[in-house]
């Protein structure tokens, strides 16, 4: 059984959706931000969105390609860097306190 590509769109569409309600709920329950914090908080958003992408790529549309190869590295590597940005942030503001 082949899923149509509307479907896989129609299905990545909602996962990004659904993920960015989420983190925005999060958000918004946790008050009031400085400006620091909201500055982590978008990195960690656009984070959660880009994950969001590759994992659809992997995972939903299994026979699709809906990132090229060289798209693919680039995703992941800025996964990666912001993982380590965001990973770096917490644990040097953690010593300074």
């Amino acid at each position: 059984m082949v899923i149509p590509v509307y479907i896989l769109a129609l299905m990545g569409v909602f996962s990004v959706v659904a993920v960015s309600a989420a983190v925005w709920y999060i958000f918004k329950v946790t008050g009031k931000q400085n400006n620091q914090t909201k500055l982590i908080s978008l990195l960690i958003f656009c984070m959660v969105l880009l994950t969001t992408v590759y994992l659809i790529d992997k995972i939903v549309s299994v026979r699709t390609a809906l990132l090229t190869d060289n798209e693919n590295t680039l995703v992941f590597s800025l996964i990666k860097d912001f993982l380590l940005i965001v990973t770096g942030y917490f644990f040097a503001r953690d010593t300074k306190e």
